[in-house]
């Protein structure tokens, strides 16, 4: 699930993957340009939150991020 809905813009082609470390905890994964910057200004206040939760918890419960390509351009 891609957290946060970009309304005012045509559907992300790119996704940000956080992957969990662990088999009991949560994976994130936002909404992203080709070179992995999120939209923060239009993904809402709980996925922006979500967004720096990621961030901090990378290399202690989550991965390092992985751009992935939602669609083929």
């Amino acid at each position: 699930m891609i957290a946060g809905v970009i309304a005012s813009r045509p559907a992300a082609l790119w996704a940000l993957h956080f992957a969990s470390l662990r088999a009991d905890a949560r994976a994130y994964v936002f909404p992203c340009d080709e070179r992995g910057n999120v939209p923060l200004d239009d993904i809402g206040r709980p996925a922006l939150l979500d967004y720096f939760f990621a961030r901090r918890m990378v290399g202690r419960t989550l991965a390092p991020p992985r751009l992935t390509a939602l669609a083929q351009h």
